[in-house]
């Protein structure tokens, strides 16, 4: 598997996009899309049928606001494959509706056909090559972090939160985590923290963490920060193979 850091930053970041990544192997597969990703997106590849599946961790702006303005660009350009798109069981309503606050009558319009995949807590799906599952973090919104696994491989998406002993099961013995690091100390509740994930990565075996959606002003502090080997910041545009 093959990631791209579409966008690297936290919801009101002047400098840094949407918390957003793309996992590229045989089916291509968009983790979390908030309202300033899709320029991102289309940037690096503007193809209507080029993405093959989304998944919203959560329902905060910048993590979903863009799905609508990304669906309409892919309408508009003539998509044709199938698109599937993947949350919370209960966030399926609102995601449909938020397209349709954003765009009366798109939905009836799509070129191209949408499977809605509800997923919950401790459950597992097939995407093509990928085995898919599922778990809480502590976040004000609900959140889920996945665990996609493919060719002996497994990569872990937090969306945000602080990690659960639920999470912690799903991390175990990734291939690469990436994950919202708010601060690098103690965080606010509802936030994660390096030096709280270097613990958990040491003690679940994690063989990588990448720290995103940091703290704009925190993030400033950390210009130069040297962390141990298997820890590193994410960085927009960057490719990182597993």
């Amino acid at each position: 598997m093959k990631i791209l850091h579409i966008g690297t930053g936290e919801a009101v970041d002047e400098a840094l996009g949407n918390n957003c990544h793309l996992v590229l192997s045989r089916t291509k597969l968009l983790l979390d899309c908030g309202y300033n990703a899709v320029s991102r997106i289309l940037l690096y590849n503007n193809r209507p049928d080029f993405i093959d599946a989304i998944f919203i961790s959560h329902l905060h702006a910048d993590h979903f606001f863009g799905l609508a303005p990304l669906l309409l660009r892919w309408n508009t350009d003539g998509r044709r494959k199938p698109l599937a798109i993947l949350s919370e069981e209960r966030n399926i309503k609102k995601l449909k509706e938020s397209i349709e606050s954003g765009y009366a009558g798109l939905s009836a319009q799509f070129s191209f056909p949408i499977k809605w995949a509800g997923v919950k807590a401790g459950s597992a799906l097939g995407l093509n090559e990928f085995r898919l599952s599922f778990a809480p973090t502590d976040h004000p919104a609900s959140n889920f972090a996945i665990r996609i696994e493919a060719n002996g491989k497994a990569l872990c998406y937090s969306g945000d939160g602080m990690f659960t002993a639920e999470t912690e099961l799903l991390y175990e013995g990734a291939d690469l985590v990436i994950h919202e690091a708010f601060k690098y100390g103690l965080a606010r509740p509802g936030h994660c923290y390096m030096t709280a994930l270097m613990d958990m990565a040491k003690r679940r075996k994690v063989k990588k963490v990448i720290f995103c959606h940091i703290e704009r002003k925190e993030r400033k502090k950390l210009i130069g920060l040297r962390l141990p080997k298997r820890f590193s910041i994410a960085k927009e545009g960057d490719f990182v193979m597993i």
